[in-house]
């Protein structure tokens, strides 16, 4: 089967993934919590100007990612470096790159005109290394990126990386994009029916945890979620 054909597409099942990711996540506590606090800070519109201090809701959620593979400080060279710091450097050096892509969402996003933004962005957070394993190096650049433009960026790990058959690099995960910006155009003629689910979800979350919730998920995170169990499940043929 095509994943990228229309005919065969089951938006069903594209909900019923985004149920179990629910239930596998624990309903995504901290992806609601980090996202909520990044609005609030809004952090989006201070890259450039940006404080170490800033980077506390991110480093929150890659430790909640990843906590036994996450090293806070870490040698680089001779020195030490802090993580904080030195992410925060990057994105300020960043500011043109995510200027100019700030105002698009995943079904926007062209190769000819905002490919070699989103490489030099990959390429320049990819470099800071985080402590963490070699493999996971690209994960961890992919969600710093979504978290800084969710509504552009979509997040891998290794295991989505191979299901799509790309390399975990700059130029792979741009290849990724366009592939993830076909899958948000299959979904464009179910997006009521999907975002119904997202709000059922999201208030279930609310109940589970005690409290209101009040960022929802972007089609570029629910793509994720979808590629999350459907990555776990088998390859595309």
């Amino acid at each position: 089967m095509d994943p990228n054909s229309v005919k065969d597409f089951d938006v069903g099942k594209f909900l019923g993934s985004l149920e179990s990711y629910a239930r596998d996540a624990k309903f995504d506590y901290a992806y609601y919590l980090v996202t909520h606090e990044l609005r609030r800070m809004g952090l989006h519109e201070k890259i450039g100007k940006l404080q170490p201090e800033h980077m506390n809701p991110i480093l929150l959620f890659l430790r909640d990612w990843m906590p036994a593979g996450w090293v806070g400080w870490s040698e680089k060279g001779s020195r030490r470096w802090k993580m904080d710091s030195e992410l925060c450097r990057v994105l300020n050096e960043l500011k043109d790159e995510f200027i100019s892509l700030s105002s698009l969402n995943l079904q926007q996003f062209t190769f000819e005109q905002n490919g070699n933004a989103i490489k030099k962005i990959f390429d320049r957070i990819s470099k800071l290394r985080f402590g963490v394993s070699e493999e996971a190096i690209s994960t961890v650049t992919s969600k710093i990126m979504h978290l800084l433009n969710p509504r552009l960026f979509v997040m891998w790990d290794t295991r989505i990386i191979n299901f799509y058959d790309r390399e975990p690099n700059a130029d792979g995960y741009v290849e990724f994009m366009e592939k993830m910006k076909e899958r948000a155009a299959r979904l464009q003629p179910y997006l009521g029916r999907i975002m119904e689910k997202t709000e059922e979800l999201r208030v279930e979350a609310g109940a589970v945890y005690g409290m209101e919730i009040c960022v929802g998920k972007t089609l570029a995170k629910l793509i994720d979620e979808n590629n999350w169990i459907e990555s776990r499940k088998r390859k595309y043929s």
